[in-house]
């Protein structure tokens, strides 16, 4: 059982790098062709209707996959009860979402685009939560197979119209129509998977006295759902609403940032590996010091290599991406980068701008990625506390330091206080557990860590002094910075086959 687990994990893990990627790239084309503008109010738009997304979901998501893989008889009795309390949920969403809007004086055309998007977000949050009963129940493929539905449609309708329309002009309404698809056909496929299973009958039945005991038991989930939507989402929205450029400022920040989710992915993934191993040995009463020294040298060790080696070369990378070069795809201009050549743009300065606010964004891959270790402990110990104190101070210092740098700065001010905050929060968590869990790391792992970063950016440092085309040289910088973790045993082998083990023997 325990094997099939990892297998399926696998699974997860392989098929998300098969699609998300694919995915990130035909987002990037998208705002390439409907505008920086356009696709600002687009994006500052969508953070809105994440803001208020915990109105969806208000804690239910993870507390009902807890419940239910502790007792998988609840599903039918939760199922044909929480269905209609997240329909009246639905109701709340919307209604908030819509008085933000009008709050913030957004025009008919931008309510439109918010309602759709609104639309999606209750289509999405069904299907989270169908899936987090067949993460219950242990049907892991299905859920897998769930969940990278939605992108494979996406990405076939977008690059369909992509194509089709590839002298014309692209509505974002495509973009968010496309999504609606999306989101629809995985509710359609988790229902039924759902029903396959678990011999589900539907017996929708409203209970008010049931839904006021669920909720309270979900509310330390929910508020740190609340207090990471703020800290993660509000800046494109003040970057918007703040400035008279603002749909131009949150067109260039969403152009970073979005690398920056795409990768963070990959370490969220990495943390539901984690969670059970740090939940059993909390369980035992095991010592965390070896798994979580591990964890912390695989994910931000490898954080440090690719968010250095991407930042030195910040202004090539936002070249590729979204350089305008008439008659020249992006494929085009990274084909030309891997060969040495130049191509020049008609957007140089723009590129230059968003060069500068994707050197912070891509650096905040590091406190990130490293926050996904320490949380992860955090939320096995169930110290929901300390994750919502640390959170509720990252909120603040995010929503005072926009407030004061976007009016200066713009999205750069937006960027380095997203940088700023994450490794603030980083740091408080980190301090939380040593403290709570008494670890200490030993001199000798101090010194590995150290010689491996000097020798990191001493080959760095020599790469850069190359002629070698950019792609190469970031590709070769994070290979030796694995190999010279692996070497100086910062990253230890014996240490990942103990893991696997680990993970098997659950």
């Amino acid at each position: 059982m325990k094997k099939k687990f990892l297998l399926n994990i696998a699974l997860l893990v392989f098929l998300n790098l098969l699609v998300k990627p694919l995915w990130i790239f035909i987002e990037i084309e998208v705002q390439n062709k409907v505008g920086t503008e356009q696709y600002g109010l687009y994006f500052a738009l969508f953070n809105l209707t994440l803001i208020f997304n915990i109105l969806l979901d208000a804690g239910i998501v993870n507390y009902n996959n807890k419940e239910i893989a502790g007792n998988p008889k609840l599903i039918e009795k939760y199922t044909n009860k929480l269905i209609p309390l997240r329909a009246a949920l639905a109701v709340i969403y919307l209604v908030f979402i819509f008085g933000a809007g009008w709050i913030l004086s957004y025009n008919a055309q931008a309510l439109f685009i918010l309602a759709t998007l609104g639309f999606n977000q209750l289509l999405l949050s069904l299907v989270l939560y169908l899936r987090s009963n067949l993460q219950g129940l242990h049907f892991f493929r299905s859920d897998s197979l769930v969940s990278v539905a939605d992108r494979v449609i996406m990405c076939a309708v977008i690059l369909y119209l992509l194509i089709a329309m590839q002298k014309g002009e692209f509505n974002i309404m495509w973009l968010i129509y496309a999504q609606s698809a999306g989101y629809g056909i995985a509710l359609l496929m988790a229902t039924i998977f759902l029903m396959a299973h678990s011999k589900l009958k539907f017996k929708l039945r409203f209970d008010l006295a049931f839904s006021i005991v669920f909720l309270k038991k979900c509310m330390p989930y929910a508020l740190i759902g609340i207090l990471m939507l703020l800290y993660n989402f509000a800046d494109a929205v003040m970057l918007e609403r703040m400035l008279p450029n603002g749909d131009e400022a949150a067109g260039l920040y969403a152009q970073s940032v979005r690398i920056l989710i795409a990768l963070s992915n990959f370490s969220y993934l990495f943390s539901l590996l984690l969670l059970p191993m740090f939940a059993k040995m909390i369980a035992k009463k095991e010592k965390l010091n070896e798994l979580l020294h591990l964890s912390v040298a695989l994910l931000t060790l490898s954080a440090i290599f690719i968010a250095c080696s991407c930042a030195l070369f910040s202004n090539e990378i936002i070249f590729c991406l979204y350089g305008k070069s008439e008659g020249i795809s992006m494929l085009q201009r990274f084909s030309a980068a891997f060969n040495g050549e130049n191509i020049s743009i008609q957007n140089a300065a723009e590129v230059s701008q968003s060069a500068q606010i994707f050197f912070y964004v891509i650096l905040t891959f590091i406190p990130i990625s490293t926050l996904y270790v320490f949380g992860t402990l955090l939320t096995a110990a169930g110290e929901m506390k300390w994750l919502n104190t640390t959170a509720a101070i990252g909120v603040a210092v995010n929503l005072i330091g926009n407030y004061f740098l976007i009016p200066l700065y713009g999205a750069l001010g937006s960027a380095v206080i997203c940088f700023g905050t994450q490794c603030l929060v980083c740091i408080l968590q980190v301090g939380v557990v040593r403290k709570k869990f008494n670890l200490k790391t030993s001199t000798k792992s101090a010194l590995r860590y150290l010689l491996t970063l000097l020798l990191f950016t001493a080959v760095a440092w020599l790469f850069r002094q190359s002629q070698w085309p950019w792609p190469w040289q970031i590709m070769c910088d994070v290979s030796a910075g694995l190999l010279i973790a692996t070497m100086c045993k910062a990253i230890p082998l014996p240490g990942i086959s103990k893991m696997v083990r680990l993970k098997n023997a659950q």
